[in-house]
């Protein structure tokens, strides 16, 4: 197999998997603003901007036209709740949310990202 032919093939995997590839991508940014957010809150201090976020997303190279839907659903009052990476991620790609490939990506993650509203359980004592 040539290079060509290996380059070739790298491309229509990334073709392929396109959708994932961008969920992969865009969860680390959710999860840090996330986890900004719970830090912010918990110090009783003001949430992060969400224009900031969007532009720091924009400045990574994603180009998509749901930044609207994302404002909203960080700008929602959240008396209880934070906003999570899922909930992030689906106002960015519906389109994922509808084909499941969002739950799918968390699944299979080699490495889950702890949730900020369920508490981690305790080991018990043997």
């Amino acid at each position: 197999m040539t290079l060509r032919q290996i380059r070739n093939r790298v491309q229509v995997l990334q073709r392929k998997f396109a959708l994932e590839l961008t969920v992969i991508r865009l969860r680390p940014y959710a999860t840090e603003f996330c986890e900004q957010w719970a830090v912010a809150k918990t110090n009783h201090q003001p949430a992060p901007q969400p224009h900031a976020f969007i532009r720091k997303i924009a400045g990574a190279g994603f180009r998509l036209p749901t930044f609207v839907a994302l404002h909203k659903y960080i700008e929602k009052p959240y008396p209880v709740e934070y906003p999570e990476p899922r909930g992030i991620i689906t106002a960015l790609l519906p389109h994922a949310a509808a084909r499941t490939v969002i739950d799918a990506v968390f699944r299979w993650d080699p490495t889950p990202l702890p949730s900020l509203q369920t508490p981690r359980p305790t080991p018990l004592a043997p």
